[in-house]
């Protein structure tokens, strides 16, 4: 089983492999998400996304678990919507610095790193179950 190590400030080294598959029904435009392991995939295991498949969801994103935690333990991935040290900002993977970051509506950003966590991440929504968080004035 994949496992990771803590270092403590929400960093991680050998983190765990997965994702979190968002799934939206065309007509109701109901969102659902469920978590998927690489040693789900290694087993073959879809039993997790099949349920949506049966009743005519469509996969909407495969968001990748970035290995950190906010401040209250909840795992964080792309998409993700945080507070950190009062800005709502968006999770995403950045190819130019090669790590995770958290982008702001005003398009600068947080490095995910040891500092910023001393300020207090928090995840409070992601992107496909609650865009309206990131509406101007909320």
């Amino acid at each position: 089983m994949n496992r990771w190590i803590e270092e403590g400030n929400g960093m991680q080294v050998g983190r765990e492999i997965k994702f979190r598959y968002v799934f939206k029904h065309p007509k109701t435009k109901e969102v659902q998400t469920a978590i998927i392991t690489i040693d789900d995939m290694e087993r073959n295991d879809w039993s997790k996304t099949f349920k949506w498949d049966s009743l005519r969801f469509e996969l909407v994103a495969r968001q990748r678990y970035t290995g950190l935690r906010d401040k209250n333990g909840k795992e964080i991935y792309e998409g993700d919507i945080a507070l950190i040290y009062g800005d709502r900002c968006v999770i995403e993977y950045d190819s130019k610095s090669a790590s995770y970051v958290a982008r702001t509506k005003i398009d600068s950003y947080w490095a995910l790193d040891e500092e910023t966590f001393k300020l207090g991440v928090e995840v409070i929504g992601n992107i496909y179950e609650n865009p309206d968080l990131l509406e101007v004035g909320k």
